[in-house]
């Protein structure tokens, strides 16, 4: 089963005071303004105890407790996948499909809302490698996959399961330092982000 994307949506990037704001901001454009509405998908991470669920995103090597994706939605890569083809951290990109596996006959056809996808095919704005697959209009569609990290949180060692990405609608302007060219948008600040 898979979703697939005919359509961009939100290019407009916001760049914030705080995270806060930030994650406010693409919770609003996921949710209110993508246009796919029935293709939200609330992915939870997988942890390796319920100790480890309760770590923050940054205590869990920058992997969501909970990511909402959308068909169409930008988004920012959180790990290095390939340097030398521009997979980077804080390489941005935008979701063109969302794959599961397919049913599992024993238990009936799969939920999506109730089962993680297999895979995130995505569009990066840099990357630079020969494509496997590509969009119809060309452009490389890379495959993406949950990342695992291991951590230590309140004195346990813990793992967290889950797909290396954040929204990226809006960031935090301490992010955006780091970032050789952003891509067309505007600056949001806290009093204008509501």
């Amino acid at each position: 089963m898979k979703l697939s994307a005919n359509k961009e949506c939100c290019k407009d990037l916001g760049v914030f005071a705080t995270k806060a704001d930030s994650t406010k901001w693409n919770i609003r454009k996921l949710l209110l303004e993508s246009g796919y509405p029935p293709t939200n998908l609330f992915i939870d991470a997988s942890h390796s105890s319920h100790i480890g669920a309760n770590a923050s995103d940054d205590a869990a090597g920058n992997l969501s407790r909970q990511l909402v994706v959308s068909l169409g939605a930008r988004i920012v890569l959180r790990e290095n996948l390939d340097i030398a083809r521009g997979l980077i951290n804080n390489s941005f990109g935008t979701i063109h499909e969302i794959n599961w596996h397919g049913s599992n006959w024993e238990y009936g056809p799969l939920n999506p809302r109730e089962t993680t996808p297999d895979c995130l095919y995505v569009t990066f704005d840099r990357y630079s490698g020969r494509p496997d697959w590509v969009d119809d209009k060309g452009h490389p569609l890379i495959p993406l996959f949950t990342s695992l990290r291991q951590f230590h949180y309140d004195g346990h060692n813990c793992e967290r399961s889950q797909f290396p990405i954040s929204a990226a609608f809006g960031i935090t302007a301490y992010k955006a330092q780091g970032i050789t060219t952003l891509p067309a948008g505007k600056v949001a600040s806290a009093s204008n982000s509501s």
